[in-house]
C-alpha cells in the first residue's frame, strides 16, 4: 500500500504523486481516472526497480499539507525534456513510460498520452 496526493492541477487534471517513489506522478481527467493512472504508475515504478534488482523505498505515510503562493511554468513535453537532462527510457507501462539516469533514485514516471 502506498500513500498517494490528488489535487487539481492548473490545466484542470487531477494529478496524483506518490511521495515515497520519487518522482511517480500521474494524472487523469478525473480524480477516479487519476487514481487509476497512479495505481498503474506505481506498478511500473517498483516493477523497473525490481528488474535491476534495485531497492524499493518503504512506504512512510508521512504527510504534512502546506499551502504555499508559487508560480511556476507548465512543463510540457517530458520524456523530450528529460532525455535532454540526462533520463534515458526504461520501460513502457500502460499508458506511462518510466525514465531514469544513472543514479536508480533518479527515476520519472510520466504519463503517455500518445496511447
Amino acid at each position: 500500500m502506498r500513500q498517494v496526493i490528488v489535487y487539481r492541477g492548473e490545466d484542470g487534471y487531477w494529478v496524483a504523486e506518490c511521495p515515497s517513489l520519487p518522482g511517480c506522478i500521474s494524472q487523469g481527467a478525473t480524480r477516479e481516472e487519476a487514481i487509476r493512472n497512479i495505481k498503474e504508475a506505481i506498478e511500473g515504478y517498483v516493477d523497473a526497480l525490481s528488474e535491476d534488482g534495485l531497492p524499493i523505498p518503504e512506504e512512510h505515510f508521512d504527510l504534512l499539507t502546506v499551502a504555499v503562493l508559487a508560480s511556476f511554468p507548465r512543463f510540457q513535453g517530458a520524456p523530450a525534456s528529460l532525455e535532454r537532462g540526462g533520463f534515458y527510457f526504461k520501460r513502457q507501462t500502460g499508458s506511462h513510460i518510466v525514465m531514469r539516469r544513472d543514479d536508480p533514485f533518479a527515476q520519472v514516471v510520466v504519463p503517455d498520452h500518445r496511447v
